[in-house]
């Protein structure tokens, strides 16, 4: 299943916000346990978060879109989590350590 989302994280705590672009279209959910397992693996707490927070979104059952509504359905899910407070909290802090390297 892909996640078919362009994401941008804006920065918190920032006097401006800083925008990172992610291409959210080629994840998948193989890709995210073989990525969350590496950090698991190196005790990279803050990755395997954001990791498990996209697979959780990811395992939600969905089917191929019948139509331009549920499609419409499906962009706005993906937007809506990419959104969420819960996923700000799970990858806000993969997204810093990101710049400040």
């Amino acid at each position: 299943m892909l996640l078919s989302a362009g994401l941008a994280l804006a920065i918190s705590g920032c006097q401006t916000a800083v925008p990172v672009l992610v291409d959210l279209r080629g994840l998948t959910v193989a890709d995210l346990r073989a990525a969350q397992m590496d950090a698991d693996r190196h005790a990279d707490r803050i990755a395997s978060g954001c990791y498990q927070a996209l697979l959780s979104e990811l395992q939600i059952p969905d089917e191929r879109p019948v139509g331009a509504l549920s499609a419409l359905q499906k962009a706005r899910n993906a937007h809506r989590f990419i959104q969420s407070e819960a996923f700000a909290m799970a990858c806000g802090p993969l997204a810093v350590d990101w710049i400040r390297k």
